[in-house]
């Protein structure tokens, strides 16, 4: 799952009011439906955290209930394995690479400049604790995933806003097992909407398997192997145009991005998915469909799934078109849930979207959590 800084919560949240104002009030009709789905399993007041490497895991948090636990459930039996509350909520989690444990984490109390972790044992339900300190003028850091056994991937910025460092630390020693500079290349002036500079960084995409990282500063599109943060490609972007929304496909085979000539998305004049060989960076594919709102790649490269905010009569709901990657054509189209008006609907209509890594499951969460079979 992505990493949500201040920066692109308000840009988020910005992006979500403006649209409902005006975007046109008429509902995008649905394409005929070329690829068969179902919904297996709905999960009310529940918001996906992380899905496990090989697919078979699914964290959610219980957002409604006190202490916003989270519980794992199977998606075969949809059984639940683990069910848990923290010393506070739980604001990141990402599987290892084994599925077997979880990490998570989430603030420090009142007044402390520093954040704590957790790393779940799912088999017997123990987990080890550590509380890292910041010191908030200088800059932090944050998690990007998850990786092998007991180490994690994070990235460290600095204020204002910018990333310097991408590293492999190990747990819970925080010892350094590979480090190097976010970018590949002098950086861009920082872009401005009036007088506020806004961040040239964007989102991280990693592989199911945890072995590729992929994403994007400033014009340039970046790929990693993770084990020791070796640079495989670079892919300079189209002038004037942003790589939003990272993604990787399951083996890395693929990487998506959407790419805007802006970071708002009813602010977008030019705009389309592009699809890059995980091994090389040639395009594969240029879709032209708009992603800033959420896209993901199938497992087998031949699908993108891309989230739209759909208004009609006051209600918004989020919607995800699939589509053919080879052709472009739309195969399907999943209403994910229909938000009432309301002060908090631009915050609700939030919607994410993932394939699961065996490519059995369309997975997209907001307030409520559907996973939907494919081909079936």
């Amino acid at each position: 799952m992505d990493v949500i800084t201040r920066r692109r919560f308000i840009r988020f949240c910005a992006s979500l009011y403006t649209a409902s104002i005006f975007r046109d009030a008429t509902a995008t009709p649905v394409a005929p439906a070329f690829l068969k789905t179902s919904l297996g399993q709905e999960y009310a007041n529940a918001t996906a955290k992380a899905i496990s490497p090989d697919g078979k895991r699914l964290c959610l948090e219980d957002w409604r209930e006190s202490g916003y636990p989270l519980h794992v459930v199977e998606t075969d039996s949809w059984r639940t394995i683990y069910r848990g509350r923290f010393k506070d909520r739980v604001l990141f989690a990402s599987f290892f690479s084994d599925s077997r444990a979880l990490y998570v984490e989430g603030p420090g109390g009142a007044g402390e400049h520093a954040f704590w972790w957790g790393v779940v044992d799912l088999a017997d339900g123990r987990h080890i604790e550590g509380k890292q300190s910041e010191d908030f003028k200088l800059g932090g850091i944050r998690p990007i995933s998850a990786a092998f056994d007991r180490q994690l991937l994070i990235f460290r910025y600095t204020q204002p806003y910018q990333t310097q460092t991408v590293e492999l630390i190990e747990l819970p020693s925080y010892r350094e097992m590979a480090k190097t500079p976010y970018a590949t290349e002098p950086r861009e002036p920082r872009r401005h909407s009036f007088d506020v500079a806004l961040s040239n960084d964007f989102g991280f995409g990693i592989s199911a398997d945890r072995n590729i990282l992929a994403y994007s500063f400033d014009h340039t599109l970046v790929s990693r192997r993770t084990k020791d943060l070796q640079l495989l490609w670079t892919r300079q972007i189209e002038p004037g145009m942003y790589a939003h929304n990272v993604v990787v496909s399951a083996g890395g085979e693929r990487v998506a991005a959407a790419l805007t000539d802006n970071g708002f998305s009813y602010l977008q004049k030019m705009y389309c998915v592009a699809v890059y060989d995980g091994k090389n960076g040639n395009e594969v594919a240029k879709l032209p469909i708009s992603g800033t709102d959420g896209i993901a790649i199938s497992p087998d490269g031949k699908l993108v799934a891309a989230v739209e905010r759909v208004y009609s009569k006051g209600k918004v709901s989020p919607t995800i078109h699939i589509h053919d990657l080879s052709t472009g054509e739309k195969l399907t189209t999943l209403t994910h849930d229909v938000i009432k008006s309301g002060r908090h609907q631009f915050l609700e209509a939030g919607c994410t979207v993932s394939f699961n890594s065996d490519g059995k499951y369309l997975i997209t969460s907001g307030m409520v959590t559907n996973i939907w079979r494919l081909g079936e």
